[in-house]
């Protein structure tokens, strides 16, 4: 994608969020887009990509693997204005943290030009929850922000729109884990997931007794019928 297209796609973008005007927009007021999957890192047109979101006045958030992004680049996305960078991590197992550990280096060379970071982690049927709460304190301890994935296969189009209902948490990981994080939210601020969200979890998942989970659906408002390139 050329630069003259991509500036195009925000351009549409802005129209479709309502903010084609001049007014100056503080960041509360700015409309947020990320730049997700396949692997954003991947493009030599990344920190092109957040630049132009940025001069058009949205925040542009990335979500990321780890494993294509280089220090060299995470210092250049963080002169480019960059919001948010988030780094996708599952749960390390014995003796497996050396991709933790390369999510945490870059993460910190981001928080200190003013990204904000955040550790993306998911749960699923097969996760140990005391081991998740484990994980999320450790995030939290080294000053990053933790937000927590759920596996939900009824959010149309969404990141796992295609995963098993096996695959769905049952309600008592979703309780344990919630109710942890809104407590450590109100004690904190490090968790992303809003006080809503984390009361929606309280009355989805897999309960002992039914057959089916109880799943959720994104809002309207998030969905659109067309998708937007701009690497």
């Amino acid at each position: 994608m050329s630069g003259e297209q991509r500036r195009e796609a925000f351009r549409r973008l802005r129209i479709l969020s309502g903010i084609e005007h001049t007014i100056p927009l503080t960041k509360r007021e700015r409309y947020c887009i990320s730049i997700m999957g396949g692997e954003p890192a991947d493009s030599p047109e990344l920190v092109f990509a957040v630049i132009d979101g940025v001069q058009s006045r949205f925040l542009v958030n990335i979500v990321s693997s780890g494993d294509s992004l280089t220090e060299e680049t995470a210092i250049q996305l963080a002169q480019a204005r960059l919001d948010n960078l988030h780094i996708s991590v599952d749960l390390p197992g014995s003796g497996e943290r050396s991709k933790l550990e390369r999510a945490f280096g870059l993460l910190r060379i981001a928080k200190e030009r003013g990204v904000i970071p955040i550790i993306n982690v998911l749960i699923s049927r097969g996760t140990d929850v005391e081991q998740l709460t484990q994980f999320c304190q450790e995030v939290m301890n080294a000053g990053f922000f933790i937000s927590l994935l759920t596996m939900a296969p009824k959010v149309p189009r969404g990141i796992f729109s295609n995963a098993p209902l096996e695959s769905v948490p049952t309600n008592a990981q979703l309780r344990e884990i919630a109710i942890w994080l809104a407590r450590k939210k109100a004690l904190t601020g490090f968790a992303t997931s809003t006080f809503g969200y984390l009361s929606q979890l309280l009355k989805v998942g897999k309960f002992d007794g039914e057959k089916q989970p109880r799943l959720w659906h994104c809002a309207r408002h998030f969905l659109l019928d067309r998708k937007f390139a701009i690497l």
